[in-house]
């Protein structure tokens, strides 16, 4: 991800985690440890009731399909206790096949059966840093420049195009200079969708209205800005620089609400750097001793001090449905955090190496709908999502902790796991190049792990690489209407429609 990254991931600590994963295999026989690995034996067991019943009528035994494979196949060595377990199940399903011997019923492709589309950009542009689709105007793209010390955003909408169908443009003129000191490393919008911040290498902040109109410019930071954050009201911004000096700006007077000094040492192996709202004015940010520190705005002395994880944290996210914020680790480790202690609520382990990025999925209002809650844990039907320097990326069921999901296609380290504003599809990307899209629908069970639930990717053209384009995505980032997702490699970006129908 460049001089960005390497600053960000400690260097030579990223170089040596890079190279470990290399060497590690993806785990593609390894299953769930749950009952639903039972299943492909239990065909077997419908097989036989279905030849003692063919005997009984002296009739020649004819293959039926269950689920789209035969009652002939069986695939797996289970135990005779998981044989048992779901006897009731598979005995439905095969009574419910003995009308139609005589017919073989087309059933539609199975999820390992689907083809993965490649996506086709619908526009191209030069390289990003980083990105965000506005949250209300779901054409309209910001982008921060790698080189060019700004910042621009993009209306995609045909009304606004120009007269051979380039869509129009608006600069936004960050930094005078430019080179790597005035790359635009940050770009957020608030939730109204009316202004946006942009915070660069050499620490500069700025703010903008949507019409392109210099608001702000907020000066304290004098290093990378990695972080910038608005509370759901859009009355104060947080920022984070690589150091993890904290600020607290007033948006409306552009004005130093609360200051927080950072590390001497910035490449502090047991910090991390990111941060989250968790109301209107408290915050949560990543702190000394791998741990998690949370403050309101006005007091010096923090709320709270989450401690449990052992090695840097990377990723934080608070979710308001349910009231916990996760967090990924370089202990390889996903873990739960609610204000009422400050130790984890759960701990999630799986990945093999560094988790790089975390987040909710609470807008899929099918996702685990047959998971029993817990009223007293205070713990939420929504799933976390977790990406890891092993490859993997995993969907977390927040009630009991199991993983529901593994998802396996990406042969490097996932930096971004980003899911669409629908909660219905996801998009990764990191080290090796490629863009996957996924479909987040319908989770109601552990699945073993594969690629079954990618639709779509994307991979940066060879010639590109070749003519200086970096192979690692630099951002992701989802349009607003959940249609179309924007990805960056250094020095090449496109935008990609996604047409997110899964069937």
């Amino acid at each position: 991800m460049g001089a960005l990254v390497s600053l960000v991931q400690k260097g030579i600590q990223l170089s040596e985690m890079e190279a470990g994963v290399r060497k590690v295999d993806r785990p593609k026989d390894v299953k769930p440890y749950t009952l639903f690995g039972s299943l492909p034996v239990l065909r077997a067991q419908i097989e036989d009731e279905a030849e003692a019943m063919d005997k009984e009528k002296e009739e020649p035994r004819h293959e039926t399909p269950v689920n789209g494979t035969t009652t002939t196949t069986t695939t797996n060595n289970t135990n005779d206790n998981d044989k048992t377990t779901s006897n009731n199940t598979d005995n439905a399903a095969g009574t419910s096949n003995n009308d139609s011997k005589e017919t073989q019923i087309e059933q539609p492709a199975s999820p390992s059966e689907r083809p993965i589309r490649d996506l086709v950009p619908m526009y191209s542009a030069a390289g990003a840093q980083c990105s965000q689709w506005s949250p209300m105007v779901k054409d309209i793209l910001g982008m921060g420049h790698v080189t060019e010390g700004n910042a621009t955003l993009i209306n995609f909408s045909p009304t606004f195009a120009s007269a051979d169908g380039s869509p129009a443009t608006l600069s936004l003129k960050h930094s005078v200079g430019g080179g790597v000191e005035s790359e635009v490393t940050v770009l957020s919008w608030n939730y109204a969708g009316n202004f946006l911040i942009t915070g660069s290498f050499d620490g500069q902040m700025k703010m903008w209205s949507s019409d392109g109109r210099l608001r702000h410019s907020l000066v304290l930071h004098k290093a990378p800005i990695m972080v910038v954050r608005w509370n759901r009201s859009g009355s104060l911004v947080l920022s984070m620089d690589c150091t993890n000096t904290v600020a607290i700006w007033d948006a409306f007077s552009g004005e130093i609400r609360q200051h927080f000094p950072g590390f001497e040492d910035p490449a502090n192996p047991a910090a991390g750097t990111d941060a989250d709202w968790i109301d209107g004015v408290t915050y949560a940010v990543t702190g000394e001793n791998s741990s998690i520190i949370v403050y309101k705005v006005g007091e010096r002395i923090p709320v709270l001090r989450f401690q449990g994880h052992t090695q840097a944290v990377n990723s934080i996210n608070f979710d308001p449905s349910s009231q916990l914020l996760c967090s990924g680790s370089d202990d390889s480790t996903v873990r739960l955090w609610n204000g009422k202690t400050s130790v984890p609520v759960k701990t999630f382990y799986g990945h093999t190496s560094s988790v790089m990025c975390v987040c909710w999925i609470t807008n899929n209002t099918d996702v685990n709908a047959q998971t029993t809650i817990d009223p007293s844990t205070s713990l939420a039907s929504s799933l976390v999502v977790s990406g890891s320097m092993d490859s993997t990326v995993r969907v977390w069921d927040a009630n009991t902790g199991s993983a529901l999901l593994t998802l396996l296609l990406h042969e490097g380290a996932v930096f971004y796991c980003e899911v669409s504003p629908n909660g219905q599809l996801m998009a990764t990307g990191g080290l090796d190049g490629v863009l996957v899209v996924w479909d987040l629908s319908n989770i109601k069970a552990p699945e073993p792990p594969g690629s079954q639930r990618a639709i779509a990717r994307y991979s940066c053209n060879p010639e590109l690489v070749k003519q200086g384009s970096s192979l690692a995505i630099s951002s992701i980032s989802w349009s607003s209407d959940s249609s179309k997702v924007f990805v960056s490699y250094g020095f090449h970006s496109a935008v990609l429609d996604i047409h997110p129908t899964t069937s």
